[in-house]
């Protein structure tokens, strides 16, 4: 039986695609909105009435991807070792 057509790509329908290197990727239908937020540094100088201003720490919020899928199983196994502590043994 002759296939017809050419086969669909597995991240096809996700929007976001997730390549960690060495590791793998995953395709994910949702994330949420990326933003960072720059903190306002304010000093007097000199006794002066007029405050001087520049940018001052970075604060970037946490990413959640929801509803995704992998082929591979190396980004699974990647997770989950970074999810487990490590149980060495003991002398």
């Amino acid at each position: 039986m002759a296939i017809v057509g050419s086969p669909r790509s597995f991240h096809k329908k996700f929007k976001y695609i997730v390549e960690i290197d060495s590791v793998g990727s995953s395709g994910f239908q949702k994330c949420s909105e990326l933003s960072v937020e720059v903190a306002k540094v304010e000093y007097y100088e000199g006794g002066s009435l007029i405050p001087n201003k520049s940018p001052g720490r970075l604060t970037f919020a946490d990413v959640t991807l929801e509803r995704g899928a992998t082929s591979d199983e190396d980004l699974f196994d990647w997770f989950a070792d970074s999810r487990m502590p490590q149980v060495g043994s003991g002398s």
